[in-house]
This record gives C-alpha cells, structure tokens and sequence, in this order.
C-alpha cells in the first residue's frame, strides 16, 4: 500500500486512526495488501470474497497473527481449532447456547444490568469502560460457573483478561519468536494466561467433582454433561473444557463491554433514540423475546444492531491457506495470510447508505445482504455465542435507557484503542436520572 513504511509496515496509520484506516481499505482494491510488521496479510473487502473466504473454512482456515495470539489463552477451543477439529468441538458446546439454556442466562443478566443501574447517582461522570466491563465479567462469571469465586480469585481473573487483552495487538505484531524473550511485557502476558488458566481449572475440577444434571444453570455444566451425537463416548477432556471456558470469559467480557461502551456513546449523542427506546420500554414487559438474542422487531433490538455495525469489536480476523488456491483472480499458496475487517463492508454505501450515520430504522424489516455484517463472523465458523451476546447486550441497554439518560462530556468522538477490539479510549458520560 502507499505509506508503507520499512519494518513496521503499515502499522503506524493502523494505531493512528484504526478504524478510518480500515475503512479506507477498499480503496486500495477488492484485496488490499497489509504488511503488519513481517507479516504480510491480503484483506478482503468485498462481500463476495468475504463470503468465499468465510464459507471455505477448510482452504482458509483459522490462523494468522490474531488466531495464533488467540491460542495462547484460548488453546484450540471451538473459535480457534483447525477445520479438521471444529464440527465436533462445535456439536459438544452447541446445547450450552440453545434457547433453554438461554432462558437461564436471562435472570443473571437482567440481575447484573439493574446492580450496574444501581450503582449510579443522579449527575455522576463514568468511566464507560469500566462500567460496562463490570456488567460484562459478572454476567459472563456467573453464567459460565454459576458457583461463587471468591474475591481474590475473582480479582484476579479480570486482571489477568484486561492484562491479556492489553498484550495481544504488540505479540501479534512481534517478529517470529521475539514473544517469548525474556521481556517485561512477554512476562506478563504469560502470566495473565497461566493466572486465567489456573483460575478456570480449579472450577472445572470442582464442577467435575459433584453430581450435574440436565437443569444446570450454567455453561461449564452444560458442556460437562453434552456427548457428542456422533460419538456417544465422546465428551469434551478437562483441557478442552478449559480452553472453552477461557474463550466463553474472554468473549463474554472485552468484546460485549466495547461494544455496550460504543452504544452507550452513540445513545448519548442521540437523546431523541433516548426517549423513542424509553417510551417502548414503558409500553411493554421489560423482557426479552419468546426465542431470546433473535430479532424480536423492537427498537432496542435495532439500536444494537446499528451500533454493532458502526463498532464492530473485532477488527482483523485472519486466515491461513492450506493449499493452492484462487482469490479474487490471484494465486495464493499454503501458508499465505488472508483476513477480513468488518470496517470495510459495515460503512460501505453501496449497502448502508449514509454509513458514518447512526441510523437505527435502517435495520426496520431488513437482512443484511450475505458478507455487508460480519459482527458475528459468517458460514460454518460464525460466533456460537452470538445470541448470548444480544440478550446480554440488550439486557443492560433496557436496565440503563430505563432509568438514565446518558449525557455526552466530550465534545469530539473517542479514540478507538487498538486491542483485541477497537474500545472507546477514556470514554467518559454523564447519567441524569430519568423521572
């Protein structure tokens, strides 16, 4: 790409505007090239290639510098085995997101959303981060162990999860090999992994040791007591319940708080979508839909939609070819980088006219076109947890739009902070109490 500086590559732009850079891709082509430190990554940005990346998951598979980060915490759980191990890891953890066991989760979110409501006084200035990954690692706690940590444990599992997120954008931009030097920051993103690790270990043993049952509340339960329907022996091992439980923390925790922080903001530069989301709310029961994290038609449900697309938390998802293949009219040979950004075909006008706008009516009786919304991903690898994730991001935007109306304090747009999402840096609101 033009700009493209020695070593670095094209990282420099990359941390100085993330998301306008990558929104610009299509510029460059239908493929642009990316050299993110020594690693050089061809980013598709139509959704046509994004489809055909995202369908053939065996040709291109998990992997690449975000995947390889990814599997340091997370091992090869079901977001980040190879294709040959998916279909089975993706039946075992399946029934652990089926509407029942939503149902379940409900409570726990609605819980948490009004504890967080709760803490707020009428004039107080937040912290939006902070808040949100409050609500965020309790919800994903106790709906994952159902059983107490204690304080200290507790403490320090988001510590180790904000130290590990904090970590991934410097190793995925490090040199082969140059992450396990003997450097302060290796050491620490080491730690914060074996720290989480240790952490989910212990409640898989204490899960382990006591009699379960189909009615268990929680995740870990879920996945302990689910066979495989092609293996009637087949069970997750106490490692891969770790590296499930690690992915379901991980994802339940950053990406829902960055994307709860940026709906948050955008709702405070939008007051009348304030008060239309509260005047629905006070015209019904304040629960989720029958068939909870689909589409049940409402505003709110809009509202989420529309700022998923604006602030996509995953910015760079990466695959590696495993043979010979053609894309886009261009040879690529095993081993090459390919990846796709949501940025690019979320704030493309051909598909959402007005782009930069938040407009949540746009999504009023409309599907997105194959490959235009990839929040979730897409084909056989799409977010299993996706509709967790919309039932505990509308859960807390009823209990806040309820009772606050948020206020901005900034006058501009926050800096995205590139990590393993793209969050609102110092992101600060005003609540006033709604009467």
């Amino acid at each position: 790409m033009p700009g493209t500086l020695p070593v670095i590559g094209d990282v420099w732009p990359l941390l100085r505007d993330p998301i306008g850079f990558l929104a610009d891709l299509p510029r460059h082509g239908d493929l642009a090239r990316l050299r993110l430190g020594p690693m050089s990554v061809s980013v598709v940005c139509t959704p046509d290639l994004a489809q055909q990346v995202l369908r053939d998951d065996r040709t291109f598979d998990k992997g690449g510098p975000f995947f390889d980060r990814m599997r340091d915490l997370l091992g090869e759980a079901v977001a980040t085995c190879p294709h040959s191990r998916h279909r089975r890891l993706r039946r075992l953890v399946q029934p652990a997101f089926r509407d029942e066991q939503l149902r379940r989760y409900r409570p726990v979110m609605r819980a948490e959303a009004e504890r967080l409501t709760d803490s707020w006084s009428d004039g107080q200035r937040i912290d939006v981060m902070a808040a949100t990954m409050a609500y965020t690692t309790r919800v994903a706690l106790r709906t994952l162990f159902s059983v107490s940590l204690t304080e200290e444990r507790l403490t320090a599992a988001v510590s180790d999860i904000e130290t590990w997120v904090a970590g991934v954008p410097l190793q995925m931009l490090l040199p082969p090999g140059a992450g396990r030097l003997p450097l302060p920051a290796n050491r620490h993103y080491r730690d914060a992994i074996a720290g989480l690790r240790a952490t989910i270990a212990s409640a898989v043993e204490e899960r382990r040791g006591r009699p379960l049952d189909a009615e268990e509340p929680d995740l870990l339960a879920s996945m302990i007591i689910t066979q495989d329907s092609a293996d009637r022996s087949g069970r997750l091992s106490d490692t891969e319940l770790i590296d499930h439980a690690a992915t379901f923390l991980a994802a339940g925790t950053e990406t829902s708080a960055t994307a709860l922080a940026w709906m948050f903001h955008l709702l405070a530069l939008h007051p009348q979508v304030q008060c239309d989301l509260r005047t629905e709310l006070a015209g019904q029961e304040r629960r989720a839909a029958d068939r909870p994290g689909h589409d049940d038609g409402s505003l709110c449900h809009r509202v989420v939609l529309e700022a998923l697309r604006l602030h996509a938390p995953a910015w760079l998802l990466t695959r590696t070819v495993t043979e010979h293949t053609i894309l886009d009219g261009i040879p690529f040979e095993e081993g090459a980088v390919v990846a796709y950004s949501p940025y690019p075909l979320h704030r493309d006008a051909a598909y959402f006219p007005d782009p930069r706008a938040f407009r949540p009516d746009r999504w009023t009786d409309r599907t997105p076109e194959p490959g235009t919304f990839l929040t979730f991903g897409g084909g056989p690898r799409s977010c299993v947890g996706h509709r967790f994730a919309m039932l505990e991001l509308t859960a807390a935007l009823r209990a806040v739009v309820a009772a606050w109306e948020l206020q901005p304090l900034d006058a501009g747009p926050p800096r995205p902070r590139l990590g393993a999402t793209l969050a609102p840096r110092g992101l600060r609101l005003r609540v006033r109490a709604h009467t």
